[in-house]
């Protein structure tokens, strides 16, 4: 492929991630003004509940697929057959398991309730993405109809479950209306693929064996992470009902949208670090010191935002009520942080082929979290579930500081966004004291913050252009016009 073509690739996978993202919050948006703060937990909940379990359906299936797919020679008949077989068997499998335990959750106020909501929850999200389909088509480079798949099949699901809504229809209906636009998306990019041969299913137990082999240390990584985000919300239900799980689905969710900003980056930047890993394993620090340093940056200047604004911004983009999650809205943004900071480590760690550390290290940090949400919470509500999210975090990313496995990648990584955090800590400390309305103190603190990064030398000019070069396959040159320390003359 030629750059400019790859160059292409590259922004519509970007425009993508962005389309889907962003359809989903305004999704949850609308259900968020519409619905009951009761209703809008229940069903918050029931997406949370149903996590897990979308894991389960694909645990890492779609990414070993593409790769089989895209090697040369590859039996893409036989892949996708016996691909698709092993996703639809896997996803009823999941389904039933999530259908069978709702009660044990209270997902309902009977099992019967419990059982339906799980059941209608099922059927559209095991759907998404189109499964299979989605891993043929980036395989055969033709990422331009991905892109029209997954922004036509995520704007469908909008509309139908707002639609359902206003219609009046209970939530049952509102997942229902999802599963059937998710159904359609399916359906689409399997007219794309154009190949009767491609879509039929195939019993073929040697190579199920082989996928799920490879699959399954991505799948319980996954697993892991996606449960300790999603325990707040189950313990919650349990401790203080459906409308306190709203409140805070509102908050997380709102923080999870900044992870956007490192898989967009990491679209561009993991190729480039798992071709170092092979040629130029020195230069891997090249790459993830500033890529650290630039995501923090970033994410802080979120957070600066968030912080004086967040009762405003639940309640305007909710309902009132939602302001009552401002505190965890402010707590977890600093989570959003270490997550996109999480996704470069766990790139730097599967570029070098370390992942089964990162997995334990996940496996450890979510037994804590488990324990620590069900003790914290029914005392503390939705701050305490934050806090303790963003203190297991912590804890997570100085035990791959420490570890001597993933120390001498992690641990530049984090000094590198360690002086852009102390800035923004410093502004937030002087935040109360400006005067002025929320959305003034917010914008004094996104103009103080360049400000102070340049002042102190927090962000080098030429340790960006360094960046762009090596990305950009360019060797390094000097930074033309900068002085020490990389600031321009």
């Amino acid at each position: 492929m030629s750059l400019p073509g790859l160059a292409r690739g590259g922004a519509l996978g970007l425009a993508t991630v962005i389309a889907e993202r962003a359809l989903a919050l305004a999704g949850i948006v609308a259900l968020g003004r519409l619905l009951a703060p009761a209703s809008f937990g229940q069903w918050a909940f029931v997406v949370s509940w149903l996590a897990a379990f979308q894991v389960l359906a694909d645990p890492g299936l779609e990414a070993v697929l593409l790769r089989r797919l895209a090697e040369p020679g590859a039996d893409r008949p036989r892949l996708m057959g016996s691909g698709l077989a092993l996703r639809a068997m896997l996803a009823t499998g999941a389904a039933a398991l999530a259908v069978a335990l709702a009660p044990l959750a209270g997902a309902g106020d009977s099992a019967r309730e419990a059982r339906l909501l799980v059941a209608c929850g099922a059927a559209a999200l095991l759907l998404q993405g189109q499964p299979g389909f989605r891993s043929l088509l980036r395989a055969e480079l033709r990422i331009g109809t991905v892109f029209s798949v997954a922004a036509a099949t995520s704007a469908a699901v909008l509309v139908a479950t707002v639609a359902a809504v206003v219609a009046g229809l209970g939530l049952p209906w509102i997942f229902l209306a999802a599963a059937v636009a998710q159904a359609a998306g399916l359906l689409a990019a399997a007219l794309a693929a154009r190949r009767g041969d491609l879509v039929g299913l195939r019993v073929d137990p040697s190579l199920w064996r082989g996928l799920l082999r490879e699959a399954w240390p991505v799948g319980a990584n996954v697993l892991v992470v996606t449960l300790g985000l999603r325990m707040g919300a189950l313990a919650l239900m349990r401790a203080r009902g459906p409308a306190e799980v709203g409140f805070y689905s509102s908050a997380t969710r709102l923080t999870e949208s900044l992870n956007l900003l490192a898989d967009g980056a990491m679209l561009t930047v993991f190729p480039v670090l798992a071709r170092r890993a092979f040629e130029d394993p020195a230069g891997l620090l090249a790459i993830a010191r500033p890529t650290a340093r630039l995501l923090a940056v970033a994410v802080l200047a979120a957070i600066l935002a968030i912080a004086p604004l967040a009762p405003d911004l639940l309640a305007r983009l909710f309902r009132p009520e939602f302001a009552a999650a401002a505190s965890a809205l402010a707590i977890a943004s600093w989570s959003a942080l270490l997550a996109a900071l999480g996704t470069l480590y766990g790139g730097l760690l599967v570029a070098t082929g370390r992942q089964r550390v990162l997995l334990w290290t996940n496996v450890v940090a979510t037994a804590g979290l488990v324990v620590l949400q069900w003790l914290v919470v029914p005392r503390l509500g939705m701050a305490g579930a934050a806090s303790v999210s963003l203190g297991v975090s912590l804890a997570s990313h100085a035990a791959l500081a420490l570890l001597p496995a993933t120390r001498d990648l992690v641990r530049p990584c984090l000094q590198a966004a360690a002086a852009p955090v102390a800035c923004a800590a410093l502004l937030l400390a002087c935040e109360r004291l400006l005067p002025g309305p929320p959305p003034a103190r917010a914008a004094v603190l996104l103009v103080a913050f360049p400000v102070l990064l340049w002042a102190s030398g927090s962000v080098e000019r030429r340790e960006i252009e360094a960046l762009g070069a090596a990305l950009s396959g360019r060797p390094p040159g000097p930074a033309a016009g900068a002085g020490p320390g990389g600031r321009k003359l």
